[in-house]
């Protein structure tokens, strides 16, 4: 349910989810249909009936959307919408209602959000390394921003390293047709506070990959920010990546020292003897 106040009245926005069920289908949208009813209509009731949407409720203004979850885009359905509902859903949509209802539109497919990828399906970290949460995650929502007619992928990696308390967060930005490791626009580096989960803005670093991109980068950022005013799930990615990183991790591989002989071969490659070269 959202609420918004209008010349002194209180208005909510209640409906019910619809999506695809095949789990093959690669589609990111979800039909959002309900009703837009003042505070007066549903004064001391504890639950509203939608199931009869739109006739079940009395003076409800009816509508039926289609919401992106990957883009955030909301759009008209068949029958069409109120431009007033319309625009007050485009101003509420936020990251917290996207994975609300892509969540939604994965139980739909019968995919469980929440299972990790299989341990040969993910390249092995080392220590030291930074992953991305949708490597281990592969169900998490797509997360495109829109700018200059052109869409923009957002990945989020961070340290997988259990015994390790940083708060480092990298939000990587590529052009969502192009990409490749080495092909993205650039990245925001971040520190998330171990104290209150936020994010110090003056303390965020950008990171251009793409000569030219410095104020692309900077923009792509402010809306990531403005889908997510609220970034503590960024530490609570974070903590499902260190729990479950351990059947993805390098083998450590066992050094075995060899001695070298005072006339043999340099190890260097320099084709001195080792005596008169690097011991």
């Amino acid at each position: 349910m959202l609420w918004r106040t209008t010349d002194g009245k209180r208005e909510a926005i209640v409906g019910r989810s619809f999506a695809c069920v095949d789990p093959d289908c690669p589609c990111t949208h979800v039909s959002l249909q309900g009703v837009a009813i003042n505070e007066a209509a549903i004064e001391g009731r504890v639950k509203l009936e939608v199931k009869s949407f739109p006739d079940g409720v009395e003076g409800g203004r009816p509508f039926s959307v289609s919401i992106d979850t990957a883009t955030g885009e909301v759009s008209e359905d068949e029958g069409g919408t109120d431009q007033n509902i319309l625009d007050w859903l485009r101003r509420e949509v936020d990251g917290e209602l996207l994975d609300y209802l892509d969540r939604a539109r994965l139980r739909a497919k019968g995919i469980d959000i929440d299972v990790m990828a299989e341990p040969g399906e993910v390249e092995p970290w080392s220590a030291g390394e930074m992953q991305c949460y949708g490597s281990f995650y592969p169900h998490c929502r797509e997360d495109l921003y829109l700018l200059d007619s052109r869409e923009y992928l957002l990945l989020d990696h961070y340290c997988p390293e259990p015994d390790c308390d940083c708060g480092d967060v990298i939000l990587a930005f590529s052009k969502a047709d192009e990409v490749a490791p080495g092909r993205d626009v650039g990245a925001a580096l971040l520190t998330l506070s171990k104290r209150t989960r936020a994010v110090d803005e003056n303390a965020v670093e950008f990171e251009v990959h793409e000569a030219g991109s410095q104020e692309l980068l900077r923009r792509l950022y402010r809306l990531f920010r403005k889908r997510y005013p609220d970034v503590s799930f960024l530490r609570d990615r974070q903590a499902r990546m260190k729990s479950g990183s351990a059947p993805y991790r390098q083998p450590a591989q066992s050094v075995v020292s060899t001695k070298v002989g005072r006339n043999e071969p340099c190890p260097c490659g320099s084709g001195k003897k080792y005596k008169k070269c690097c011991l």
